[in-house]
């Protein structure tokens, strides 16, 4: 197989160099944000750096373990951030190649990642259905984003007047808005938008009060610690913040395809809206 990168004249087609170099498919790749360098990451586990007006071969970045599946440049063009199939988030310096910090966490193949728009903060998306929030400096995770019911295939960062939101499209088949929020250090990320409005989300939750489950549904939240006994009125306890909400109503049903307790599932709970 020919691996390669081909650059191309923008208003006329006319071809111009081709990068030869890496030894497998050539997945991502990226122009540096002055334009000058190009970034590419391959199956052959490496990410390279390219002269972008003359094809000239730079640095190769070794490290990953398998494929690399998304490349980035910090705003600044001063960092390169890459995915992989090897579960991690790799940094590196755009103009050395020097190896940066290792961004562990993640469980299955990293498919994407992205910079905010200040370039302080990484957000990556993998195969495990969760979106996690670094600090691009430290390599330290400020935030996981849950929820999702299949793998994060997209998002962008948007910087407002409002504040800072981040947009995800998702293989279960929804398309999210999250605002970021930064507070003295600590992080949130909350729900504001969803396309898909049948379902109600919460993690790390606990909810009091429910009306109209089932005696199932019942047993099982009790056993997971998340449901008090059911009296009225419906309300949530104070102490605890619900993370994300696609729909509200007066009575809540757990929407559950078992009907039996699956001791070893993730403490979270999927309510839909409806009579019971």
């Amino acid at each position: 197989m020919r691996a390669t990168v081909r650059l191309w004249d923008t208003q006329t087609g006319a071809p111009g160099p081709v990068l030869s170099g890496h030894t497998d498919a050539v997945i991502s790749v990226v122009f540096s944000p002055n334009g000058e360098q190009l970034a590419s990451g391959s199956k052959d586990k490496t990410v390279r750096l390219w002269n972008a007006q003359t094809g000239e071969a730079g640095a190769i970045l070794s490290g990953h373990t398998d494929s690399v599946t998304s490349v980035a440049y910090s705003p600044n063009g001063q960092q390169i951030c890459s995915a992989s199939r090897d579960d991690t988030v790799r940094l590196w310096d755009a103009q050395t190649g020097a190896p940066g910090a290792i961004l562990s966490g993640h469980t299955s193949d990293v498919t994407s990642v992205l910079y905010s728009p200040n370039g302080q903060q990484i957000v990556s998306s993998s195969d495990d259905q969760t979106v996690r929030l670094w600090d691009a400096q430290t390599g330290q995770c400020l935030a996981v984003i849950r929820g999702f019911l299949g793998a994060v295939s997209s998002f962008v960062w948007k910087t407002t007047s409002d504040g800072d939101y981040l947009v995800t499209g998702s293989q279960d088949k929804s398309v999210r808005v999250w605002q970021v929020i930064a507070n003295e250090g600590n992080w949130r990320v909350v729900l504001r938008w969803s396309s898909s409005q049948e379902a109600l989300t919460a993690t790390g939750t606990y909810i009091q009060d429910v009306q109209g489950l089932s005696l199932v549904n019942q047993q099982l939240l009790e056993q997971r610690g998340a449901v008090g006994k059911p009296i009225p009125p419906l309300s949530f306890e104070t102490n605890k913040q619900l993370v994300g909400v696609t729909a509200a109503a007066a009575k809540f049903k757990i929407l559950s395809k078992r009907r039996t307790l699956d001791t070893s599932s993730a403490t979270q709970s999927s309510l839909s809206t409806g009579e019971s």
